[in-house]
Formats: structure tokens, sequence, C-alpha cells
């Protein structure tokens, strides 16, 4: 069965590497320790605004200079 599991935080494909906490599926510990700072806080309702509220931003794309 190749089913995609999508992250609850940001909507990407979570691939081969899932990371299950309360019962979601974050695609990487950064979208999951967002989530656990949220939900800490009483702010979860920032997921109810908007499904896949906190899209990735794509690196390779963007012009950046550090």
């Amino acid at each position: 069965m190749d089913s995609k599991v999508t992250c609850y935080h940001c909507g990407d494909n979570c691939g081969n590497t899932v990371i299950e906490f309360e019962e979601k599926n974050f695609c990487c510990n950064g979208c999951k320790t967002v989530y656990e700072i949220f939900s800490s806080n009483d702010l979860s309702y920032y997921y109810d605004l908007q499904s896949a509220a906190g899209p990735r931003q794509n690196r390779s794309k963007a012009n950046t200079t550090f």
C-alpha cells in the first residue's frame, strides 16, 4: 500500500520520514516543534484558520545572502 502521509503543519508529503506526535503526522522535527509551541501556548486555533497553515519556504528558489 503506497499512501501519501501529509504533514499536519506544512502539508508537505512526509515521504519515508513520518514523525508521529499526539496522533498527528509531521514531516520533520521543525514542524513538530512549531506545533508543540503553538499547542503549549494555547495557540492551536492557528490550524483552524487554514489547513496546512505553515507551508515550507523553498530555499532553492529564494534569493538569500548570508
